[in-house]
């Protein structure tokens, strides 16, 4: 039976448990201590007093005398269990970024660990990803996919270490084709045209997103070695870093490029510039460099609610994106400009736009509108006329029948 259960900390870790149990064995105390994989402490109190109860049942077994023949079978791992060893060697032996493990052990404590943690590896089939999926049935498909992508990625390394032999099927959820938000170009020249008037800085920064399709990340890590006005006709910018949490890393995917600058982006750097003091461009209200991804929001928040548009500073980054393909620019081109990996990635701002859309309704609407008039104005004959003369089909007249002869 369990006599007691404290639950604490795991080595002052706020988000970790640990369960210390005591039980009684045979009419003998034996105290347990085990590290909890929930992340609260009901989900752990709870976890822990299944434990035990495994426990118990196991020490009230007869034990078996093995025969020397037979190998002891091999101990599978639990999810949870496998989970922690991933994460250390797994992470740290492929140098993932920071932000990607960040996201895997959200991932993990959020969605896969509450649902898959108690299961043995061997025992996460095509029924307990139905169940994953049906617990997270509020999230977007997308989001639930990127979580199967983990799970997958983990069972894949668990094959390769030996741990399982075979992969559970695991099938994405269909994905609605949504339109990338994006500003539209009225709203995204009224953006801009604000923020000039209000501040050179502000204008620079909006323009780095809008112009040059920098992410987040890499503005707050841009120096000012890496904007080279004699590049090109009018320079361009070296993108090879980007900041998280106050750390330099490599831009996401690894890839440097090449941003040619554009008239008005040039424009404000180069008015820009001598004002900052230092190598990083874009400084906290304090002259400092920017260590989170906070200021730079902040920053843009304001001028975005007093216009009424969409708030954030990735949304840039989508108006260039489309703007570009939609005045002539290559697949490949702008795939090049983001710094995509995949250029299905890239594809995803294919959309088309609501105001090409209302230009082409207006031209059937206008076209319509012609063929009637014609109509109503000089009647079917001349409408046929009019339709022949612009090269439409009509129809051929019918042959005549012979007369039949009279007998004489």
């Amino acid at each position: 039976m369990i006599t007691k259960i404290d639950l604490r900390s795991y080595r002052n870790k706020p988000d970790t448990w640990e369960a210390d149990i005591t039980m009684l064995v045979q009419g003998q105390e034996v105290r347990r201590r085990w590290k909890s994989p929930m992340p609260s402490r009901l989900a752990t109190e709870r976890w822990a007093r299944e434990k035990a109860l495994a426990f118990l049942a196991r020490a009230a077994q007869p034990k078996r005398e093995e025969t020397p023949q037979q190998p002891a079978k091999k101990q599978i791992s639990t999810f949870a269990a496998f989970a922690e060893r991933w994460l250390e060697r797994y992470v740290v032996a492929n140098r993932l970024r920071e932000a990607t493990a960040d996201n895997y052990r959200q991932d993990l404590r959020a969605h896969l660990l509450p649902v898959l943690g108690e299961l043995r590896l061997d025992q996460i089939d095509a029924e307990a990803v139905q169940r994953l999926k049906a617990a997270r049935a509020e999230l977007m498909p997308s989001t639930v996919n990127k979580v199967l992508a983990r799970l997958k990625t983990m069972l894949r390394t668990a094959i390769e270490w030996g741990e399982i032999s075979t992969m559970p099927p695991i099938k994405r959820l269909k994905e609605p084709k949504l339109e990338k938000p994006h500003y539209k170009a009225v709203d995204d020249e009224k953006f801009l045209a604000a923020a000039r008037k209000a501040d050179l800085k502000l204008y620079t920064v909006i323009l780095l997103a809008d112009d040059a399709g920098m992410r987040h990340g890499e503005i707050i890590a841009l120096h000012k070695q890496d904007i080279r006005f004699d590049d090109g006709p009018t320079g361009a910018i070296v993108i090879s870093r980007s900041s998280y949490k106050g750390k330099i890393n490599p831009t996401k995917g690894n890839r440097c490029r090449r941003v040619p600058l554009t008239p008005r982006l040039r424009e404000a750097l180069l008015s820009y510039l001598p004002t900052v003091e230092g190598e990083v461009v874009v400084l906290s209200k304090k002259g400092e460099p920017i260590r989170s991804q906070h200021p730079l929001r902040f920053m843009l928040r304001e001028l975005q609610d007093q216009l009424g548009l969409a708030r954030g500073v990735h949304i840039l980054r989508h108006t260039f994106a489309t703007q570009a393909l939609q005045h002539g620019a290559s697949l490949r081109e702008v795939q090049a400009f983001l710094g995509h990996a995949n250029i299905a990635t890239t594809q995803a701002y294919l959309h088309t736009d609501s105001d090409n859309l209302d230009h082409a309704m207006l031209k059937v609407a206008r076209g319509r509108g012609a063929a009637r008039e014609v109509t109503q104005e000089h009647g079917p004959a001349r409408a046929s006329r009019s339709r022949r003369s612009s090269g439409e089909a009509s129809t051929p007249p019918r042959p005549s029948r012979p007369k039949r002869s009279q007998p004489g």
